[in-house]
């Protein structure tokens, strides 16, 4: 089960975090929200330029720089999300 923190470490992913693609499309995902799976921690992110389009991508995915940069807005989203997602055991 994910779990938004209020401390923050090293890796973490906030929501509003923003992530731009870095295969030449230049697209830029916002994190929304932790979605549970039976795995490796995954995120549900929507475009900025098109919120309807919503993803899910693997933590590890989002933290690969060889897939994805970090940029804009690094902290809480003024749209809703609260506190870093964390992965708690249940």
């Amino acid at each position: 089960m994910f779990k938004r923190g209020a401390s923050g470490s090293r890796g973490d992913v906030l929501t509003g975090q923003q992530f731009q693609r870095t295969d030449g499309t230049g697209l830029v995902f916002e994190v929304v929200e932790a979605v549970a799976s039976f795995g490796p921690p995954h995120l549900r992110v929507r475009r900025i330029d098109d919120p309807t389009d919503t993803r899910v991508f693997a933590r590890s995915a989002l933290m690969n720089r060889q897939q994805f940069r970090a940029v804009g807005s690094q902290g809480l989203s003024a749209r809703g999300g609260f506190g870093q997602l964390r992965l708690s055991p249940t």
